[in-house]
């Protein structure tokens, strides 16, 4: 109850309010919000492990994988030498200087910290195609422009709300706007009346906080244990009774220098005994070593509780990121296929991203170098495949897959696609490699059996050989 009554007096939630979206937005909220997340994406190795698992498994190792799929086979061969010739050099650099592959990996990690990125595709003077990536804090409102049509640098229209244009900060502190269709805005909105991304991990960002400030205590507590070596008790203390007499009397045994002298040397001494620093008490003083045995148990019980709350915070199993603690089988199954259905349903945002950047690639090369090919209607299909799934068990998996093609429930289209290749054509190759092993066959005069099976290759290979060694053996006895 004391809860509630909390929340309702407004200490727990100060700022909670119940309104549109574009009532509630502001741009310094959101601004600070994906400060403190690229804060923690430069100084939180457990935000950076999530950001990773996060790009692997929504856009994969290899990029998302692009097949042409028109009615017309012959145009799908030719759009695919297109897209390949293409799709390494589409994105301008930098974020394109790491081909395909690295741009998608990048588009996802900007997404993860900074809930969005703006991708605009255009045309280069040559007629090429090309995709520049627009981070978000360059979009923006211009000054003296009404807030009535723009939305936090977008512009909408007011009787469908869907937005018209982008208005893009450049470096000069100029304004250019571009038109909406030519603009993949990247992110997945929750809300009716969103037009600006949240970071992913923005539900999260106190629990970071929390969590490096235990860090820093704990680091704070074990250098000040460290430092301390050890607590040196005297019979007699710093001082003989001599020297505190004298001291008291107005004068000194010895003179300042020969004291000071000798506090240094038996200082020195003891250092070089005892090591770290050394304390020297008064008779009759005592003092305790602090033992360094933090964290305890119960901290420890926190920190873990802690990072499994932001590791779920985002949608993702703490045992993808840190290594597995002891669980049932049957737990960890239930979490790995939680996981795979947000990173698939993360994927679907990716890949709708890679299906225009396709379209913008196909419509410009064929503008460009092909207008006189007769086209197919659905010349801009295309299947853009998922990455591969979590799996914990590999053997189990693979057996699985391979009943389902012997059953028919799956193809190769399914097999090949997350491991980044095209089904079509490594089956080509497939069909090489058969024809190439029954021309070697034939020229040894073997079964191409022995050839394409490892396993019946080795058999008959011993098999032979053992009938060679017997013969030779016999020819030996005979003679």
């Amino acid at each position: 109850m004391a809860y509630w009554q909390a929340m309702l007096d407004g200490s727990i939630l100060p700022d909670a309010v119940y309104t549109d979206w574009v009532n509630e937005s502001s741009r310094l909220r959101k601004a600070d919000m994906v400060a403190r997340a690229r804060w923690f994406e430069a100084n939180s190795a457990l935000a950076n492990r999530l950001a990773r698992v996060f790009v692997d498994y929504t856009v994969g190792p290899n990029g998302l994988l692009c097949v042409p799929n028109s009615s017309s086979e012959r145009f799908n061969n030719l759009a695919t030498e297109i897209w390949r010739a293409t799709m390494d050099s589409i994105f301008l650099r930098p974020l394109g200087q790491n081909g395909w592959a690295g741009a998608l990996s990048a588009v996802a990690w900007r997404w993860f910290f900074d809930g969005e990125i703006y991708l605009y595709t255009g045309i280069r003077r040559d007629g090429s195609p090309f995709v520049q990536a627009i981070e978000a804090q360059n979009v923006a409102t211009p000054p003296r422009k009404t807030a009535n049509t723009i939305v936090d640098g977008v512009e909408i229209d007011r009787e469908t709300g869907e937005p018209l244009a982008y208005w893009v900060r450049e470096a000069g502190g100029s304004f250019r706007r571009l038109e909406a269709a030519q603009v993949i805005h990247v992110f997945d909105p929750a809300r009716a009346g969103e037009y600006r991304g949240t970071p992913l991990i923005a539900p999260v960002l106190s629990d970071l906080l929390l969590l490096a400030d235990l860090e820093m205590l704990e680091r704070r507590s074990l250098q000040a244990a460290a430092d301390l070596a050890v607590v040196l008790k005297l019979n007699a203390g710093e001082f003989t009774d001599v020297d505190i007499r004298a001291q008291l009397l107005g004068f000194a045994a010895d003179s300042p220098e020969e004291q000071a002298q000798d506090i240094s040397a038996r200082y020195e001494a003891y250092k070089k005994i005892m090591g770290g620093r050394t304390i020297a008490l008064q008779k009759d003083e005592d003092a305790q070593i602090v033992v360094p045995n933090r964290p305890s148990t119960e901290q420890l019980q926190f920190w873990t509780y802690l990072v499994d709350k932001i590791c779920a915070g985002v949608n993702t199993p703490s045992l993808l990121v840190l290594p597995p603690r002891q669980a049932q089988g049957t737990v960890v199954r239930a979490q790995v296929e939680a996981a795979n259905n947000y990173f698939r349903s993360a994927a679907q945002v990716m890949m709708g991203v890679v299906r225009r950047i396709y379209e913008h690639v196909m419509r410009a090369v064929i503008s460009l170098k092909y207008q006189r090919l007769s086209l197919p209607a659905d010349y801009l299909a295309v299947s853009v495949r998922a990455p591969k799934q979590i799996t914990v068990d590999a053997g189990y998996t693979s057996a699985a897959m391979i009943n389902e093609l012997a059953a028919g429930a799956t193809h190769w289209e399914l097999i090949y696609a997350p491991m980044g290749l095209d089904a079509r054509e490594e089956l080509r190759k497939k069909a090489d490699l058969v024809m190439y092993i029954r021309q070697l066959a034939e020229e040894r005069g073997l079964n191409p059996s022995e050839i394409a099976s490892a396993a019946g290759a080795g058999v008959t290979i011993n098999r032979r050989s053992l009938e060679q060694d017997n013969t030779d053996s016999s020819n030996g006895g005979d003679a």
